[in-house]
């Protein structure tokens, strides 16, 4: 009974789809055989002259076009929806091709029997275009009940989606809609353009995306408000546990008592506003909070850069100061500064002195009060 029914279906495909060819292809055959039509010789050449059709190489394209489209259903495993969706317009197409260039084809058949390449491809993307329904019909007969699962799918997973507050959008469901694009164009190619169940699928699958949108915003406002609560509950504590810390630190005392302590606490003072990370802050003290400089010395070897057999040392001594600045940025509250220790560095061998400190360093700083810089 299937096998049956299916029978009768490509008949009717076959009228469904070339209607419009039907009244005349019927006629064509090869040279030698009855003549379609009488023409006297001017009449004749006309017809024959492929001048006489100034949109030949247009319509030419666009069959080959159509052939490329229909030409192994094999390869419609990788994307049916394009074809199904052209099919109708290839349909047209193709028919008024058959009926512009008939007279051409017939003359050519029945005078020369050379009715040329568009023809010969015309017959061929016929039957393409033919094994191409009749293998739709075969294999995707009940693809509205595939599509309606397939949208219902898609709202049920929505809605339980938003209920745990996950945002969620339609690109995830990207295969689910292209199946369900593909079905609605199978079921439009089969069963017509206006077929109330494709219409009706298309109108649901587009309110889900709507629904999907509506569910979105409803779940990103929710999580937007959240979200703000939420960074202002970790910014309070956040100053909290700054304004805590800032009050708990205390300077450190200065037990440095070398004679050339004021001299190293100007000149450290002058690098600080001359130095280009620091000179925007404001210095408010600096502290020498270590009694005595640690010393450093030995030979740094290295390999000569032109012989890397050649190994030269080069003796080194250093006396280093531990400091302690306590400073403000431009954007710090008048009641808050910044302390964090630094460096003097005397060369002993060039007798040259340096002062070591990276403001960039902002994860290093140690809050204070500015009552407690004392």
């Amino acid at each position: 009974m299937k096998k049956y029914f299916l029978f009768l279906f490509l008949i009717s495909f076959s009228f469904t789809c070339f209607a419009q060819q039907a009244n005349w292809s019927w006629q064509m055959g090869s040279g030698g055989g009855k003549k379609h039509k009488k023409y006297s010789k001017d009449e004749l050449n006309k017809v024959l002259d492929i001048k006489s059709y100034p949109d030949y190489e247009k319509d030419n394209a666009r069959l080959k076009e159509i052939n490329r489209e229909y030409y192994n259903h094999g390869n419609y495993l990788n994307d049916l929806t394009k074809p199904a969706n052209d099919f109708q317009k290839a349909c047209e197409d193709t028919a008024a091709l058959a009926k512009k260039y008939r007279d051409y084809w017939n003359a050519s058949l029945d005078y020369n029997n050379m009715p040329g390449e568009m023809y010969n491809m015309y017959n061929e993307t016929q039957a393409k275009m033919n094994d191409f329904k009749k293998y739709m019909a075969q294999n995707y007969s009940g693809t509205d009940v595939l599509a309606k699962k397939e949208i219902e799918k898609i709202i049920s997973e929505t809605e339980e989606s938003a209920k745990s507050k996950h945002n969620i959008t339609a690109s995830r469901f990207g295969g689910e809609y292209s199946n369900i694009d593909f079905y609605i164009a199978a079921i439009r190619m089969l069963k017509g353009t206006n077929d109330a169940t494709a219409m009706n699928l298309q109108t649901q699958a587009e309110d889900s995306k709507k629904k999907i949108e509506t569910m979105n915003a409803e779940v990103n406002q929710k999580y937007e408000a959240e979200q703000q609560a939420d960074k202002k509950e970790r910014e309070e504590k956040e100053k909290k546990e700054f304004e805590e810390k800032a009050a708990s630190t205390k300077c450190p005392k200065e037990i440095y008592a070398g004679a050339d302590k004021e001299t190293l606490r100007k000149n450290l003072t002058a690098a600080w506003k001359t130095d280009m990370e620091c000179k925007d802050y404001k210095l408010l003290k600096v502290i020498f909070h270590s009694a005595n400089w640690e010393k450093k010395k030995g030979t740094q070897y290295e390999r000569n850069a032109n012989n890397t057999n050649e190994i030269t040392g080069t003796d080194f001594n250093y006396s280093f100061l531990e400091v302690m600045v306590v400073f403000q940025m431009p954007d710090d509250a008048p009641e808050i500064a910044n302390m964090f220790e630094a460096e003097v560095a005397k060369d002993n061998i060039n007798k040259t002195v340096a002062y070591n400190f990276i403001c960039r360093k902002v994860d290093s700083f140690e809050p204070i009060l500015t009552k407690n810089v004392k």
